[in-house]
């Protein structure tokens, strides 16, 4: 059924500790006002962060902006293996 998107099945997403919740929450809803460049997502700037911050009044501590700076950095390398990937099983070989 997932052959479709290149996978074999569904991917579970990661048990989040509910100790973590309010930072995945926070990296979700920065994530869907990223901007977006010639080659894909950019990295979340401390500008946008702290933008998000002050217009929803969700104070972060500096320890959080480095978690979410953290996850930004696995998402984004994650999301150029899995193009990568994309870009390798699409090439046709040379006969």
């Amino acid at each position: 059924m997932y052959e479709r998107f290149g996978r074999d099945e569904l991917i579970q997403e990661p048990e989040i500790p509910e100790e973590g919740e309010s930072l995945w929450a926070a990296f979700w809803l920065l994530n869907r006002r990223r901007p977006q460049g010639m080659n894909g997502p950019q990295p979340l700037t401390y500008a946008e962060i702290a933008s998000w911050s002050h217009l929803t009044g969700e104070i972060l501590l500096r320890e959080e902006i480095t978690i979410i700076t953290d996850m930004d950095d696995a998402y984004l390398d994650a999301l150029a293996k899995e193009r990568e990937a994309q870009r390798v099983a699409n090439e046709k070989p040379k006969a």
